[in-house]
């Protein structure tokens, strides 16, 4: 079941203190804030989109799985995205319940994520 718009931005408060959150953890740029505020409503929209999922509605759900691999290779395959970012939006993600992404001392990248 969708949410309308009224849920949908009682949603949207509810987690703000989410959003506000991981932007004063990091150094982001203004257009950096911005797509991850993008990210921010997209991640709720998958939210509200599949709480009332079936077990086998969400295995349509994609992953990304990631297996140790470098953070610093994600850095340097994006020409707008710094590393700040990247760790921003897996923070972030974390924080809503869309990945568990865990980034080791030597910035490497273990866990799933919901690519929304």
């Amino acid at each position: 079941m969708k949410r309308n718009n009224n849920d949908c931005k009682e949603l949207e408060d509810e987690n703000r203190h989410i959003f506000e959150k991981v932007i004063s953890r990091y150094e982001l740029s203004p257009d950096n804030v911005s797509m991850l505020e993008l990210e921010f409503n997209l991640g709720l929209n998958v939210i509200a989109d599949n709480e009332d999922a079936t077990p086998d509605e969400l295995k349509d759900i994609w992953l990304l799985t990631y297996d140790a691999e470098p953070l610093s290779g994600m850095v340097d395959n994006t020409d707008e995205t710094d590393e700040a970012s990247w760790r921003a939006s897996f923070e972030l993600s974390n924080e809503l319940g869309l990945s568990m992404i865990k980034i080791d001392e030597e910035g490497n990248i273990t866990g799933e994520w919901v690519e929304y």
